[in-house]
């Protein structure tokens, strides 16, 4: 256990490796033990009252942030204080990044579905947006909106249908 003391302002914890002037610096790893079993989990979180924020970043210009699992990635907020889940990429005064979500391909079997949803409610359920970007320049052009299907020896639909109501 490594833990900074309790006080009125606790203090800080850090973890590094030293700068490197002309090499590559070495490796932060924090890892849990394998089983024969369940293997342990590492664990990253801020305190539950009114706790501070999870930053994972890199920090360089070239730097990259990857998260991956064997089976299952998961992001989500507290069930008791639904937050914001929020992933973009930054500004820049040239080309920003891109957003890419989706599922990988399959040689032998059904490729994963990719469902974007929205929450239900007692009150008013959420509303979904797909909007394209506009652009400020005199004589720029704004983004594209594009809706494919599959193509196959069967093709894929492309479905658009209301919800139902009372009235």
């Amino acid at each position: 256990t490594i833990a900074s003391g309790a006080a009125g302002a606790s203090g800080s914890v850090s973890i590094s490796t030293g700068d490197s002037t002309s090499g590559t610096a070495g490796d932060v790893t924090v890892s849990a033990g394998a089983s024969s079993g369940s293997g342990g989990n590492v664990l990253i979180n801020t305190a539950s009252n009114d706790g501070g924020n999870v930053v994972i970043s890199a920090v360089s210009d070239s730097g990259a942030v990857s998260v991956s699992a064997g089976q299952e990635v998961s992001i989500r907020t507290a069930n008791d204080h639904a937050g914001t889940i929020e992933m973009t990429t930054g500004a820049a005064q040239s080309s920003t990044g891109s957003v890419l979500i989706a599922t990988g391909t399959s040689a032998a079997d059904a490729a994963g579905n990719l469902l974007l949803s929205v929450g239900s409610s007692s009150q008013s359920g959420g509303a979904a947006s797909l909007m394209a970007g506009d652009s400020t320049a005199v004589q720029g052009a704004a983004g594209d909106i594009n809706v494919k299907a599959g193509s196959g020896h069967y093709a894929g639909a492309v479905k658009v249908q209301s919800g139902s109501g009372v009235t």
